[in-house]
């Protein structure tokens, strides 16, 4: 039986393709490159008026990769989400629980150890 290993974070590669406008309540879409898609998820933040919430629900904070390496979240499942002016993906191992957060001020750092890649966008109105 082999074990396959996910690459070092340097090779692993999370493009947006699509980022929804500020106001929007459209998906956040994007595809993942050098890493296999069964062994990652995404993890996604939006900052809203100062604090960050894990999306799509803080009960669910991680989105499945399609095989293809595709991906689509919900970003805009509650409050003023449409609101949000940053939005933060990580993709993390499929075993990582990712952290829930509820209107918190800083993303926690255990988040950013166990990324192997991560990305942030800003939106404006």
């Amino acid at each position: 039986m082999t074990t396959e290993t996910l690459p070092e974070t340097d090779d692993v590669v999370i493009e947006l393709t699509s980022v929804p406008a500020y106001g929007s309540y459209l998906h956040l879409k994007g595809r993942i490159k050098h890493v296999d898609p069964t062994q990652a998820r995404i993890a996604a933040y939006i900052r809203v008026h100062g604090g960050w919430w894990n999306k799509p629900y803080w009960d669910a904070p991680a989105t499945t990769v399609a095989a293809d390496g595709i991906f689509s979240v919900d970003i805009t499942t509650g409050g003023n989400d449409e609101q949000a002016s940053e939005i933060a993906v990580f993709l993390v191992p499929s075993e990582y629980y990712p952290p829930s957060v509820r209107g918190d001020g800083e993303l926690p750092t255990e988040l950013h150890e166990k990324a192997l890649a991560q990305v942030t966008v800003s939106r404006s109105p």
